[in-house]
C-alpha cells in the first residue's frame, strides 16, 4: 500500500510533537537514511498493476534538527538515491534517479510538509510518476497524503512506461 511507502520513507519524521524556539534547539545530527531492499505496491496503489520499488543505490543522509527535548523540527535530505520500478506482472523494469534533495518540516499536530526538489518520486495514491523541479506534499500524522502540489518542473508517468 502506498501509505506504507510514505511511512517507511518518513517513519522517523512522523514521530512529531510541538516545536520550541530555535534558540532552544539541540545541535543537528547527520544520519544515514536506510531503506529496505524493496517495497511492493499492490495493483491500484500506484498503477493498475502491482509495482515493486527496488532500492539500487542509497547514499542518502538526513541532517535532523530537533528541539532540546529531541522532538523533530525539520530534516534536510540529500545524497544519491536510485530505484528500480518493476511491473511484477510483465517483468518490465526501469531505473530512475530520485536523489532529490528534500526538506521535511514537522508540525505540532504530527503532520509534516515534504518539499521535494530536483529528481523525485512523489508519493501520490493511484499514481506513479517521477518529477523534476519542486513538489510540495502535505502528509498527515498517520502517513496518508493530504495534498500534492507542483511548483515547477516536469512530470513523467512511470505506469505508462511499465505497462
Amino acid at each position: 500500500m502506498l501509505n506504507r511507502l510514505v511511512v517507511a520513507a518518513g517513519a522517523a519524521l512522523l514521530v512529531l510533537s510541538a516545536a520550541v524556539p530555535a534558540v532552544m534547539a539541540a545541535a543537528p545530527s547527520r544520519d544515514y537514511l536506510a531503506t529496505p531492499d524493496y517495497i511492493d505496491l499492490a495493483a491500484g496503489d500506484a498503477c493498475a498493476f502491482p509495482v515493486r520499488i527496488g532500492f539500487i543505490a542509497n547514499k542518502e543522509y538526513g541532517v535532523t534538527f530537533a528541539d532540546a527535548q529531541g522532538n523533530l523540527l525539520r530534516q534536510l535530505i540529500a545524497g544519491t538515491l536510485v530505484v528500480s520500478l518493476t511491473n511484477t506482472l510483465n517483468g518490465k523494469s526501469i531505473t530512475v534517479d530520485i536523489s532529490g534533495p528534500a526538506r521535511v518540516t514537522a508540525h505540532a499536530d504530527g503532520s509534516s510538509t515534504f518539499v521535494l526538489r530536483g529528481n523525485s518520486l512523489p508519493l501520490v495514491p493511484g499514481r506513479l510518476y517521477t518529477s523534476t523541479g519542486t513538489v510540495v506534499q502535505e502528509i498527515a500524522a498517520d502517513g496518508s497524503v493530504l495534498s500534492t502540489s507542483k511548483a515547477t518542473g516536469t512530470e513523467t508517468d512511470r505506469c505508462a512506461a511499465l505497462s
